[in-house]
């Protein structure tokens, strides 16, 4: 990862570069590229048959679509439409802003896959799937709130980036992070809006190559004054009075 992507998330909003593209709702607006933006549910114009006919087209057309490498979604997704994506042959990239699935099993079809995120999705059932997702690059998840057991994060063990993150008004717990001191390649951790229950960043310290950590700082004052053993950090929103790091990513101006 280069340190942008570091400091700002490898899905940050790039304009310039058409990161997302433009986004498209019929299937004809389709230029055969390698980035697609989709925008197919929520239409207002349109009648629940329209809409559904819309929905079903696009799920009968995505795994045709090789050439198609980043894929958004910015509108809900629902289940139909998710196993859809899991079966495009050669898929490195999926974001999705919210959705209504339940399941997510799938995804282990997707042997390409090197960086997700999963928007809002508070009806997942279980990620032990994940496990077999040795491909992941970065992986970002929130509110997942049925869910607050992550060892199968601990098998994806070339993770460069991690967000196990709340929505705004629902906070996400998480056990304990044990799981996340096996991804020795972790370079940015971010856990806004999170309960960590048994409130211990102990293992946060075994990562040697980490540069960028957020939090919701609900945790003992020793907790994160802990942090400045890991020498490497430089990013984040961790208190300066509590660290001995470089600089923080609000006062980087070239990034901000």
């Amino acid at each position: 990862m280069t340190e942008e992507e570091i400091v700002r998330g490898f899905w940050h909003f790039n304009q310039k570069n058409e990161w997302p593209p433009q986004k498209i709702t019929k299937l004809e607006e389709y230029n055969g590229g390698v980035r697609l933006n989709l925008d197919i549910t929520q239409q207002s114009n349109l009648s629940t048959y329209q809409q559904t006919k819309l929905v079903n087209k696009w799920c009968d057309t995505l795994p045709e679509l090789s050439k198609v490498k980043y894929i958004w979604f910015i509108s809900k997704v629902n289940q139909k439409t998710f196993d859809a994506v899991c079966e495009m042959p050669n898929i490195e990239g999926i974001w999705i802003k919210w959705s209504g699935i339940k399941n997510i099993d799938k995804i282990v079809k997707i042997k390409s896959l090197k960086h997700f995120h999963l928007g809002s999705s508070s009806q997942i059932e279980s990620i032990s799937c994940l496990a077999e997702m040795n491909s992941l690059i970065t992986l970002e998840l929130e509110q997942i709130k049925k869910i607050n057991e992550f060892e199968p994060i601990s098998k994806c063990l070339k993770l460069e980036g991690l967000a196990i993150e709340g929505s705004m008004w629902t906070t996400q717990e998480i056990k304990n992070l044990k799981p996340i001191e096996k991804l020795k390649k972790l370079k940015y951790l971010s856990l806004m809006n999170t309960k960590v229950l048994d409130a211990s960043l102990k293992p946060i310290l075994k990562l040697k190559e980490l540069k960028r950590f957020d939090s919701s700082l609900n945790l003992p004052s020793q907790e994160i004054t802990n942090l400045k053993k890991i020498k490497t950090l430089e990013f984040g929103n961790v208190p300066a009075e509590y660290l001995d790091i470089k600089t923080q990513v609000r006062n980087k101006l070239k990034w901000l």
